[in-house]
């Protein structure tokens, strides 16, 4: 979310303060809150104004928060001012450090907002930002207790759910992790008002917090109950006739909370000093490219084949123009600005209102090396989308779930497939060092003879011999004692075959009577 940050954690020596000084929480805003060219500074030691004075005063639940040394409150939300609205300090004139951001340690909590198919919340989460150089993984403690962060992309980490959203929204979350050798520090600032834009220009599902309201772009607020009326009264300002209000009647909608759906601005609205926490929902008319979906590689980087579509929002006049490449562009269906070869791989160059943007589009070598991923024992690994074999083991086989047990043409051969307890098939694919023969239950002799049966795989006559090196070989001499077990235990239980057919039959007898001979001969 634009202007929730996160500071670095450094040691500050405890200022001294007098009985006529108000503490003020330590924060400041991102140069996003705060109107593009327009800076102002907030006084220490002034007093703020709630801005449920909108319309009510609201008392929420009072959120538990950790008792430990060093704990800050999350600081109270600034939203955008008006230009003329500049805030000096009272009394000795000291400023407080200006909102930009000074440090790479600075991070972003999003708001992120996804509607199910029925119309109700489905999620609801923060998205917390991550920096070149943090943990792929990393605990954090705060208002939520102790959390893990586990990296979604270079830039973020997975979203993280609300558990009690409407106190957490109203009166602000902070985080702290710590790394080897320097410690993080995420703030949401609490409010009663949040905008939220289309995620996909983010690279993230559903609407994602912004600074306030996009002309002619689709989005999403979420308000306290008690300020329905004011914001209604704000966006028909604006020019959003289309929007509906869903209450908390609505699953997943927080108690206390409104969502406006389908927030589309269509006129620029000033400012005001009267009601600062509705500026949010002033949109601007200054014109602001938006680079929506595709397959984002970095941050002005797309896959080539995969490129993202291109839209511009703000006030536009009759002499608006837009080129890509120095040839002019013209709108899609979708209202995406298109030009000849905007599309193909290398740099590109966009221009409008005097500005220029550039975006890449980059291919990508598609040769990659696979590997054992995931190796579960059943004679195959799974990497990606791809199915690879062992080394020795090499022929595919899909067998019945009760006939683990293979039997191969050459005596000696045979196998037993490992089978998942927590896998429900009916069938087992399976790579095995031979040509099985036969499937046969796991133990034959005492399988249930009414329901086991014996499946033929592969229609290939036995060996009759067995070369007598071999024999000499004790670990051979074991597998072709369980080969010969094997068969006579299914014949002696009088096992039927799976398909009562001549030929069948006859392989199956033979089989038998090379089992027997062999174990007369090793008698």
């Amino acid at each position: 979310m634009r202007g929730c940050i996160a500071h670095a954690s450094r040691p500050e020596a405890p200022a001294k303060k007098t009985e006529a000084q108000t503490e003020l929480p330590k924060t400041s805003l991102t140069a996003d809150e705060a109107p593009r060219g327009k800076a102002f500074a907030i006084a220490a030691g002034a007093s703020t104004q709630s801005s449920l004075a909108v319309s009510r005063a609201l008392e929420g639940p009072t959120l538990p928060e950790p008792q430990t040394p060093g704990t800050v409150r999350p600081p109270t939300y600034r939203p955008p001012a008006a230009p003329t609205a500049r805030r000096r300090a009272s009394g000795n004139g000291e400023r407080l450090p200006s909102p930009t951001p000074t440090t790479n340690a600075d991070l972003r909590l999003r708001v992120q907002l996804v509607f199910g198919r029925d119309g109700a919340v489905k999620i609801l989460a923060l998205v917390p930002d991550r920096r070149e150089g943090m943990p792929s993984e990393l605990e954090i403690t705060g208002t939520q207790g102790a959390l893990r962060l586990i990296e979604l992309r270079d830039d973020c980490y997975d979203p993280v759910t609300l558990a009690n959203p409407a106190g957490f929204l109203r009166h602000g979350i902070e985080w702290r992790g710590r790394g080897d050798a320097r410690s993080w520090r995420w703030v949401l600032g609490g409010r009663e008002l949040y905008v939220l834009a289309p995620g996909d220009e983010f690279g993230l599902h559903g609407f994602i917090s912004a600074s306030r309201l996009s002309l002619n772009q689709r989005h999403t607020v979420l308000a306290d109950a008690g300020l329905r009326d004011a914001v209604s009264a704000a966006l028909a300002n604006a020019g959003c006739a289309t929007h509906r209000i869903i209450d908390d009647g609505t699953p997943g909608v927080p108690p206390g909370w409104i969502v406006c759906r389908d927030v589309i601005p269509t006129r620029p609205v000033p400012m005001s000093d009267e009601h600062e926490i509705l500026n949010a929902l002033c949109p601007t008319h200054d014109l602001e490219p938006h680079f929506v979906g595709g397959v984002r590689i970095e941050r002005n980087t797309w896959l080539a084949g995969s490129p993202p579509r291109i839209r511009i929002t703000g006030e536009f006049t009759d002499e608006f123009q837009v080129m890509i490449d120095g040839h002019p562009t013209h709108l899609a269906a979708d209202g995406a600005h298109e030009a000849p070869n905007w599309d193909s791989a290398g740099e590109h160059r966009l221009w409008f209102a005097d500005r220029t943007v550039s975006y890449a589009l980059r291919i990508i070598s598609e040769g990659w090396d696979g590997w054992p991923a995931h190796d579960f024992g059943t004679g195959a690994a799974i990497c990606g989308a791809t199915i690879l074999p062992s080394a020795s083991l090499r022929h595919p086989v899909r067998i019945p779930l009760k006939n683990p047990l293979l039997i191969g043409p050459q005596p000696g051969e045979i196998f037993v497939c490992p089978v998942r307890d927590d896998v429900r098939s009916e069938s087992i694919l399976a790579f095995v060092p031979f040509n099985p023969v036969w499937a046969l239950p796991s133990d034959p002799l005492h399988a249930d003879k009414r329901s086991a049966r014996i499946v033929l795989l592969h229609s290939r006559p036995p060996a009759t011999g067995v070369d007598s090196a071999k024999r000499a070989d004790c670990d051979f001499r074991r597998t072709l004692w369980r080969w010969i077990e094997a068969i006579n235990d299914a014949g002696r239980k009088q096992l039927a075959l799976d398909r009562d057919d001549g030929g069948a039959r006859i392989l199956w007898k033979r089989y038998r009577a090379v089992a027997k001979q062999l174990w007369r001969n090793m008698r």
